[in-house]
This record gives structure tokens, sequence and C-alpha cells, in this order.
């Protein structure tokens, strides 16, 4: 299991981010199981009003990509 931070979701989220294709190949390969915590995701908030991002639906779309692991 791979235990991401902040700026992998930020780059999922964003239109255009210099990590986007490394995080995308992540989630492709089938054999690895990607997860973060809800600190990540609490961060995530505050910074995607920054980006402009859709909240709502970024947070929606992205907790089936990647969950978030009980700590």
């Amino acid at each position: 299991m791979v235990y991401v931070e902040t700026d992998f979701l930020i780059a999922l989220a964003k239109d255009s981010d210099w990590l986007k294709e490394n995080a995308e190949s992540v989630l492709r390969d089938k054999e690895t199981e990607v997860s973060t915590s809800i600190l990540a995701y609490a961060e995530f908030l505050l910074l995607a009003e920054k980006y402009g991002i859709d909240r709502v639906r970024a947070v929606s779309n992205l907790l089936e990509m990647v969950p978030v692991v009980p700590e």
C-alpha cells in the first residue's frame, strides 16, 4: 500500500500540475493500492479554494480513488 500526501490529491484535482502525470500513473497501476489520511483531505480542502477547485466534486471523486485509512 502506498500512502500519499496532500500534494498527490492536489495534483489529481488540478487541470495542470507538475505531479499530475506521476499521480495518474500510480493510480493506473492495478497492483498498487493508494490511501491517505483524513488530515490530508482536510489540508486538501483548505488548498482547494486557493487553486479554484470545486471541493465537493473533487472530494467525492478523489475518495473513490484514494480512500482514507483509519489511524
